[in-house]
């Protein structure tokens, strides 16, 4: 009798083990990927677009403006099946962001290359809560990984602006578009060709920079005649 209940007994835990086996061979997934993070930090000029600086004091970055998924680290795409963008809805991928929000990324990068351009006396950001001359004023309208079935690009659209601060003058005032060619699909080289588009766009704003009025020279020369 005692040998007939050890049986059963075994062979219960012998069932038991193996529906164990079969339950958790079938709740098994593939492991869940690791969130990747992207930088968005954009090398400065080589060398300074000029020996004296443009205009005269100092300039504050503002951090960008951005709408809805664009504001977010999340890194956005679409996948083109129509003739244009517009054609496709803008998505976010699930286990890729940016390392900063766009908006305070973007603010970062034109601060520094700013900064190396030699434009502008001296830049700063709003957290140094100094008084400053003028203010650059950045919005993101485009800022999406394009894919389709055989290629892909970044796409990269800003408004960027300068204006006095006394008098709230607008000096200038421009949209910059850039569609940089990915070396392949993957999000690495999206991002890579996202720091492309906006290196070619910050220095066209520099360049933009040196070829427009400066409101600072035209007042520091008024104030050279009224001293004599």
């Amino acid at each position: 009798m005692k040998r007939a209940i050890m049986a059963n007994n075994t062979g219960l835990a012998v069932l038991a083990a193996v529906g164990m086996a079969v339950l958790v061979g079938g709740c098994s997934q593939e492991p869940v990927p690791k969130d990747a993070f992207y930088r968005l930090e954009v090398a400065p000029p080589a060398s300074p677009l000029t020996a004296k600086a443009r205009f005269d004091g100092a300039v504050e970055i503002r951090p960008f403006a951005a709408d809805g998924l664009l504001s977010q680290r999340a890194i956005v795409f679409s996948q083109q099946g129509g003739p244009s963008p517009a054609d496709s809805p803008l998505e976010q991928y699930s286990y890729h962001f940016w390392a900063e929000a766009p908006p305070q990324a973007l603010q970062m990068s034109l601060t520094s290359s700013l900064r190396n351009s030699g434009i502008f006396q001296t830049v700063v950001t709003p957290e140094l809560r100094v008084m400053v001359d003028y203010e650059v004023q950045g919005r993101l309208i485009h800022f999406d990984h394009l894919r389709t079935a055989s290629s892909a690009a970044m796409d990269v659209e800003l408004e960027l602006g300068l204006t006095q601060r006394k008098g709230l003058r607008l000096i200038h005032l421009k949209t910059y578009h850039v569609r940089q060619d990915a070396r392949d699909s993957s999000v690495q080289a999206a991002a890579e060709a996202a720091r492309d588009a906006l290196q070619q766009i910050f220095g066209q704003f520099e360049k933009d920079l040196m070829q427009v009025d400066s409101l600072a020279a035209t007042e520091q020369s008024g104030r050279s005649k009224t001293s004599r």
